[in-house]
């Protein structure tokens, strides 16, 4: 709660703060226990990915993009001063060169001794027993801080029902580890939620996956040049909530790749806030 206050101070977002009794007033679909507290931003939204995804990817074309689906990235390097990249489709050229690549870049990044690390996170979608309690027209994204974990989810949308998933833990993993079959055991967490803090979702499991986050150490993300090869300009590390800041994150790098600075206000996102703290038996990494 103090950082979501402390946000809201510091970008003059609106907030209201709200005690058991409003909570459960407010949002009947809600089980809050007593001397509990929330806070709610009445401008917040969910944003539709796949809509998201398709204007971005209009505008791109617009202007001028070439877009290559289901064409994985094998590696990069610097050759004669070029960027020569290696792809399914065969080698491709660039004079620079911006990396998104997910949870690939624990692998993909390993030589810039960033700390990134996997994690496997289970997403269920409910068939909800009283939509009329989650209505989008009522609530947005919702995060929920129990003595049980963090959970976070969506309100009922009749293609998908109510989505929930535990948000602060989860397996350890890359691409070529991750468990991507969804078992019992890995629903019986949200479900348990479910049923003790909204119990009008559970009417039946619809559908449930599981989602990759690439993780930092402080949840942030990382938004800078590649440490070793100055052409290179990575985007990573976005632990489960980078989506919503696909604009900002893409003006930023672009600003880094074609005019080599940016004035967006990205510092606290820099490589460098681990680079300094990064040492073995007080030796600086090799990367470094």
């Amino acid at each position: 709660h103090q950082g979501v206050r402390l946000a809201a101070r510091e970008h003059g977002l609106p907030i209201e703060n709200m005690d058991q009794k409003l909570l459960a007033d407010r949002f009947p679909g809600f089980s809050v226990p007593d001397n509990w507290e929330g806070i709610f931003e009445p401008r917040g939204g969910v944003l539709a990915a796949e809509s998201c995804l398709s204007a971005y990817l209009r505008l791109a074309r617009k202007s001028g993009a070439v877009i290559r689906h289901s064409c994985s990235l094998n590696e990069w390097r610097n050759h004669g001063g070029d960027l020569k990249i290696e792809t399914a489709a065969g080698p491709v050229r660039a004079d620079k060169l911006i990396l998104t690549v997910g949870l690939w870049a624990c692998e993909l990044l390993a030589d810039t001794g960033l700390p990134l690390t996997g994690r496997r996170i289970t997403v269920a979608h409910f068939e909800t027993r009283c939509p009329e309690l989650y209505s989008a027209d009522d609530l947005s994204v919702y995060f929920w801080a129990t003595p049980e974990g963090v959970y976070a989810g969506f309100p009922h949308f009749d293609a998908e029902g109510t989505k929930i998933m535990r948000h602060d833990t989860g397996d350890v993993c890359t691409p070529k580890t991750v468990r991507r079959q969804v078992t019992e055991a890995d629903l019986a967490d949200v479900t348990g939620f479910a049923d003790r803090y909204m119990p009008g979702v559970n009417g039946g499991m619809r559908d449930a996956s599981a989602c990759l986050y690439t993780m930092t150490p402080d949840s942030h993300f990382v938004v800078d040049r590649h440490p070793l090869e100055p052409k290179v300009v990575i985007a990573t590390g976005f632990s489960g909530h980078g989506f919503k800041f696909a604009p900002v994150v893409g003006e930023a790098v672009a600003d880094l790749a074609v005019v080599g600075s940016t004035k967006l206000p990205i510092g606290f996102l820099s490589a460098d806030r681990f680079h300094q703290n990064l040492a073995t038996d007080g030796r600086k990494t090799a990367a470094l």
